[in-house]
């Protein structure tokens, strides 16, 4: 009767660290999910920093292309007057 006893004794204490085991490893489990989540949440918001950045970044290229006939318009604007310029320099 006492080693029935003392089996159902180290039952209980086995039982016991196993559900001890069980609730860790779930606090675990729990803890990388979280993690998981987090980095997925701030990948998330990368890529979306990313899309905003780069189409930013299409609408700059496309200005600067639009932009750059006029800028090119007045630089030869600009240097006819400064032939002008100096047509009428050496003239003097």
């Amino acid at each position: 009767q006492q080693q029935l006893v003392a089996a159902e004794r180290n039952g209980a204490r086995q039982s016991a660290q196993a559900q001890a085991q069980v609730r860790q490893a779930k606090q675990a489990a729990a803890a990388v999910a979280a993690q998981a989540a987090q980095r997925l949440q701030a990948a998330v918001r990368a890529v979306q920093d990313a899309e905003r950045e780069l189409a930013s970044a299409q609408r700059d290229a496309r200005r600067a292309q639009q932009d750059l006939p006029d800028a090119r318009r007045e630089a030869a604007r600009e240097l006819e007057d400064l032939n002008a310029r100096l047509a009428g320099a050496q003239l003097s």
